[in-house]
């Protein structure tokens, strides 16, 4: 049974690192990154405002949407009647 235990302490112990990692920003590529998130988090928790407003937000996606279609391969058709992508 101290097996056990002992696997459960060495597990919590890591989780405790992997948490304090995370919440230190430590995996994230970006400047602002944690405190962006913090706020979200706030936001969530009814703390404080959304970081970002809902308007801007929805603008981004239709930016991010127009972009994304304009990426997708025009479709045509060969002499054969059969659609190709160009």
């Amino acid at each position: 049974m101290q097996w056990a235990r002992n696997d459960k302490k060495e597990a919590q112990r890591a989780y405790r690192q992997q948490m304090g990692g995370f919440l230190r920003a430590e995996l994230f590529f970006f400047d602002g990154m944690n405190t962006l998130f913090r706020q979200f988090y706030g936001a969530i928790a009814g703390k404080n405002a959304e970081p970002i407003p809902v308007s801007e937000a929805i603008r981004t996606t239709r930016i991010m949407e127009n972009l994304f279609e304009s990426c997708e391969p025009m479709l045509t058709t060969d002499r054969r009647g059969a659609t190709v992508c160009c």
